[in-house]
């Protein structure tokens, strides 16, 4: 189950249309690890609140695009696998700042849905356990998350690069 908190105050509509890929991202990374028995709560939020937490939680005194806060340690996280039953459990909560999404979505020449789908299935991954800090285990788990963008991105016809507006209206 995902519970999608929109926190953000953004005044223009199309970005509320956007958000609803959010909760599709997270979706589709748990199912992916045969996890959809486990809760996820997302907040949208803005820069100065992203800014905020990455201070308080990471000593990063910067905004940031994602973070994502574990609800379970690495010796209680279980190797997902599809021969395992996964129990109910809280998996963790993820935070994606809309400003920092909307300008990398704009220097990677990609939509704000796609930059959503991509920031949502990274902190999602992190949820399940996967990290990037060293080479080895980043590489896997970038592979899994472009594996899984690039599923959405079929199911949503959404592309890497920035639609036409002519022949897409709703593409920003």
């Amino acid at each position: 189950m995902i519970h999608l908190i929109n926190n953000y105050n953004g005044d223009d509509r199309q970005t509320v249309r956007e958000l609803s890929v959010v909760e599709t991202a997270a979706e589709a990374t748990l199912a992916e690890h045969q996890a959809e028995a486990y809760e996820v709560s997302i907040l949208l939020t803005d820069d100065s609140q992203m800014r905020s937490l990455n201070r308080q939680y990471r000593f990063i005194d910067q905004t940031t695009d994602v973070l994502a806060f574990p609800m379970l340690s690495e010796e209680g996280n279980p190797q997902f696998s599809s021969t395992k039953a996964v129990t109910h459990l809280i998996l963790g909560d993820i935070v994606i700042s809309i400003p920092t999404a909307r300008s990398q979505a704009s220097t990677q020449l990609h939509s704000l849905k796609m930059e959503l789908v991509i920031l949502t299935v990274h902190g999602t991954l992190h949820l399940l356990g996967y990290d990037h800090l060293e080479d080895q285990v980043a590489e896997f788990m970038f592979q899994k998350q472009n594996q899984i963008v690039q599923k959405i991105s079929a199911q949503f016809n959404l592309l890497f690069a920035i639609s036409d507006p002519v022949l897409d209206p709703d593409w920003r």
